[in-house]
C-alpha cells in the first residue's frame, strides 16, 4: 500500500509507500485506488506506472507511466517523487 496526499497524480507529488515491494495498491485522499508498479529504465533510474482508475467524484483517470524524480528510504518504506509523466 502506499498514499497520496491528492485525488490525482502531478509532477513533484510524494508517494508514502509503506513497505519495498515494487507493486502496490495506490490509495488516493479521495478514498480512490489504482494498481501501481515500479520498474526500471535503460538509465537504472525507476518510473511508476499507474493503472487506470475513477476518482471518488466519477472521473476516469487513464494508465500512465511517470518518471521517478527521487526515491528515498523512509521509515519501514519509501517516498516516491514523481517527475514528469510520459505523454
Amino acid at each position: 500500500m502506499a498514499e497520496v496526499a491528492y485525488s490525482h497524480l502531478f509532477p513533484g507529488v510524494v508517494i508514502e509507500a509503506h513497505d519495498h515491494t515494487d507493486e502496490f495498491d495506490l490509495r488516493f485522499a479521495d478514498g480512490s485506488r489504482a494498481p501501481a508498479a515500479l520498474h526500471t529504465d535503460d538509465t537504472g533510474g525507476y518510473v511508476l506506472e499507474v493503472g487506470t482508475y475513477v476518482t471518488a467524484a466519477g472521473t476516469e483517470i487513464s494508465e500512465r507511466l511517470w518518471t521517478v524524480r527521487s526515491l528515498e528510504p523512509h521509515h519501514d518504506g519509501r517516498r516516491i517523487k514523481l517527475g514528469p509523466a510520459f505523454p
